[in-house]
């Protein structure tokens, strides 16, 4: 079971380019020339910021709440550790922390559809960071507080490079 799920992950990850087009060729024919036009850059970007949000989470985070994780038993609890729960703990680690780098995406997304506005956002900036706290502490596979913070502190820092940016878009 462990080699099936080493494989379905792989074929998720190298996947993604293919399943971020496939979502945004879908909604393309309800796109305008001049929206059409930010398609493909749309998927480009979010396949390096899905692949930077995997890579800080694996390289990154997990030994940091790994090493938290284990630490809190102080040798009162026996650990069962398998091959199979560690890959899905890290699967849902990697695929988590991919996702929470898609924030510039739907941002970006929501202001070119005038959903919402870069003012209206920067108004609003104490409702964004505590929903994406309550976002990071539901996206964490463990509920473990350093991952949480650390997923939640670059999902603030996208946010604010996004509304920095945002001016020039």
């Amino acid at each position: 079971m462990a080699k099936f799920k080493l494989g379905v992950l792989f074929g998720f990850i190298m996947s993604t380019p293919i399943i971020f087009y496939q979502i945004l060729s879908f909604l393309a024919p309800a796109l305008k020339g001049k929206e059409k036009r930010l398609l493909y850059p749309m998927v480009a970007m979010m396949v390096v910021l899905f692949m930077m949000g995997a890579s800080v989470g694996y390289y990154y985070v997990l030994p940091v709440g790994a090493e938290w994780l284990l630490a809190q038993d102080e040798g009162e609890l026996v650990r069962l550790l398998n091959v199979s729960q560690f890959i899905s703990f890290t699967t849902l680690f990697i695929i988590a922390f991919g996702v929470a780098f898609e924030t510039p995406v739907a941002l970006i997304i929501l202001m070119k559809l005038k959903i919402v506005s870069r003012e209206r956002l920067r108004q609003n900036w104490r409702v964004a960071y505590v929903s994406l706290l309550v976002i990071s502490a539901m996206a964490t596979p463990d509920w473990s507080l350093p991952p949480m913070l650390i997923m939640s502190a670059f999902m603030i820092f996208l946010y604010e490079f996004t509304l920095i940016i945002a001016r020039w878009i």
